[in-house]
């Protein structure tokens, strides 16, 4: 998602870095997807930072770390993209509101959209 909105903050023509804590970018992405990312990223000129981890956000900027050093790297605007997680026992909290209920999408586990899809397609193959 964070890369992704890098392209688009790009494509606006704003200068962008992206801090990632992994090794690599968008590593849980399809591979072709991955690549298309990263080959856009790269023509629209976009700065990748790996293996640092930002620790705090300033009026001027963020505060990083890398390999135990902190860093301070200028900027005017921030966007956290830190992952996602499920909201389970809200999502439970609705199982007595109709006579089947299926939890599918982020609700179930924080997945992308193809997921959430093919769940809940699975989910009314099974509604009479």
């Amino acid at each position: 998602v964070g890369c992704e909105e890098s392209i688009f903050l790009g494509e606006l023509g704003k200068k962008v870095t992206v801090l990632e804590m992994k090794p690599e970018l968008c590593r849980d992405a399809p591979f072709l997807h991955h690549e298309a990312v990263l080959l856009e990223m790269e023509r629209l000129g976009i700065t990748a930072r790996t293996g640092m981890r930002c620790t705090g956000i300033l009026p001027d900027g963020v505060t990083a770390e890398q390999d135990g050093k902190e860093i301070k790297l200028p900027a005017d605007t921030v966007i956290i993209a830190a992952g996602l997680a499920p909201k389970l026992d809200e999502a439970e909290s609705f199982r007595s509101c109709a006579p089947e209920f299926w939890k599918i999408g982020d609700c179930r586990q924080a997945r992308n959209v193809r997921l959430a899809i093919h769940e809940g397609y699975d989910a009314g193959s099974y509604i009479e």
